[in-house]
């Protein structure tokens, strides 16, 4: 996907998608949004969406911030 925003080609693939699309190329154009690639093991939005094991998930809230006082769910 981030390959798709940063190229201004026409895709034949894309041509379905439709206006936010094309607002957000918009605003990456214009330097007011910077789309990054976050590898796998250090996306914080994993913790809200996936299953994960202990360490890796401790590693995330405290990256967050968040930090467990007491032995419980995580």
């Amino acid at each position: 996907m981030i390959a798709i925003t940063t190229n201004d080609k026409s895709h034949m693939c894309t041509k379905h998608i439709n206006l936010r699309y094309h607002f957000i190329c918009g605003l990456i154009r214009d330097n007011t949004l910077d789309i990054q690639y976050i590898p796998t093991d250090d996306n914080l939005a994993d913790t809200f969406t996936k299953a994960l094991p202990h360490p890796h998930l401790e590693m995330l809230c405290n990256n967050m911030g968040v930090h467990c006082t007491q032995e419980g769910v995580l």
